[in-house]
């Protein structure tokens, strides 16, 4: 009968390692992100045979998850393996002290960790003791409420586990890359495709935890980039060429974005959509954009005579860009992707709508953010149409150059 596991970490990446470790070996898996999320899962799965917990989490640690456990009549028989990058003599006490059965520190050694595991497994479930031992180390006194033998086994368990972390130190990266090349092929498709569609901190959340959660940013710089003359080209150009042309400008602009910290949000059509701030705040979110921008613009001016010969095109862009919130998550179950939503997004298509061809156009929002780090001209209210044919004015700006410092 398989045996249900159940991982505690809040870093997706140790909870990947892990679970595929574990899946291997033919254990049913569960993840939780921290200690009050597994003592939730703890009281819907009365199956959970084992539980691996790190240490440092936020809301509830690994001591007190195991503290409250270990102190339950109905929970103190599931072993509890702490595991963390530690391994100081107060770590290990602290262990002892809050009942847990073994700790294992990272990165993990796989037939180690697994031999570990079918003991604890394989050990009938001991109490602990009702007498309590006081122990001083360096000043601090611990108090230990464990049988003898409980505390025998921690000890050895994690000396044997130490000892092999320090014989295998200098082949660590040897034995990550070990770890990693048991992946299955489709697995590693799967997860690469992931990380080419998203940001890598959310796609590593989505494949640890099945879900990546929206968030509000409230500080970022959206970036619009339509090309002028493209509808004309369309209708005269090859596909062939239509399509090289574009790709050789987008795979430019993802350069030029990377450079600068922004976030490839989509394209549409001949239209390119990027960010700065999100999914990693950035408070100079709003000058990573600019500068990118007029990188852009340089870029393609730079390139005219070039593209229109190699296939056809003639074409120079219109930028908009305005700062504001917005929200970002990942949408779709089939075809998932990266999206921003916001009145900040609107006013960013409208800056480019408006904009001038060959120009960056910015709103009155992103012109205080970086009014002292650039030429800018202002333009004045300008009408826009909004939904409903409302009409709507709103101050813009032209970012021609960056001031000399």
């Amino acid at each position: 009968m398989e045996k249900t596991v159940l991982i505690v970490d809040d870093s997706p990446l140790q909870a990947i390692i892990l679970r595929r470790i574990l899946t291997h070996s033919q254990f049913t898996v569960l993840i939780a992100k921290d200690g009050n999320e597994a003592l939730n899962y703890v009281l819907k799965n009365p199956q959970i045979d084992l539980i691996i917990s790190d240490v440092n989490m936020p809301n509830m640690n690994g001591y007190e998850l195991c503290r409250r456990l270990k102190e339950d009549q109905k929970y103190w028989h599931i072993p509890i393996i702490l595991c963390t990058v530690l391994s100081s003599p107060e770590d290990l006490i602290r262990g002892i002290e809050v009942g847990a059965d073994s700790y294992v520190t990272r990165p993990y050694h796989e037939e180690n960790l697994l031999q570990l595991i079918q003991e604890l497994l394989a050990m009938p479930a001991q109490a602990g003791s009702q007498d309590k031992e006081e122990i001083r180390f360096e000043g601090q006194s611990y108090a230990i409420n464990a049988s003898r033998q409980h505390l025998l086994n921690f000890l050895l368990s994690t000396y044997r586990n130490i000892l092999q972390q320090n014989k295998e130190l200098i082949n660590l990266r040897e034995e990550l890359q070990k770890a990693y090349s048991k992946l299955t092929t489709v697995q590693k498709e799967q997860e690469q495709l992931l990380l080419n569609m998203l940001p890598e901190s959310v796609a590593n959340e989505l494949i640890a935890y099945g879900s990546a959660q929206p968030a509000r940013y409230e500080q970022t710089s959206v970036m619009f980039i339509d090309f002028v003359g493209f509808s004309k080209s369309a209708a005269s150009l090859s596909p062939q060429n239509l399509i090289q042309a574009l790709e050789s400008y987008f795979d430019q602009f993802d350069k030029i974005i990377e450079d600068f910290h922004l976030e490839k949000i989509k394209t549409m059509g001949d239209g390119y959509m990027c960010a700065a701030g999100v999914p990693t705040p950035d408070p100079n979110h709003a000058y990573q954009c600019v500068a990118a921008s007029l990188e852009i613009q340089k870029l393609i001016k730079a390139s005219f005579e070039c593209m229109k010969e190699n296939y056809g095109v003639e074409w120079n862009a219109r930028i908009g860009i305005h700062s504001g919130p917005i929200v970002a998550g990942v949408i779709g179950k089939k075809h998932i992707a990266y999206d921003i939503w916001g009145d900040t997004v609107n006013i960013a298509s409208r800056m480019e709508s408006h904009g001038i061809t060959g120009e960056v156009n910015i709103s009155k929002a992103t012109y205080e953010l970086v009014k002292n780090d650039f030429v800018i001209e202002a333009r004045g209210n300008l009408p826009i149409h909004n939904k409903g044919g409302i009409e709507r004015y709103l101050e813009m700006f032209l970012v021609k150059d960056a001031i000399k410092k």
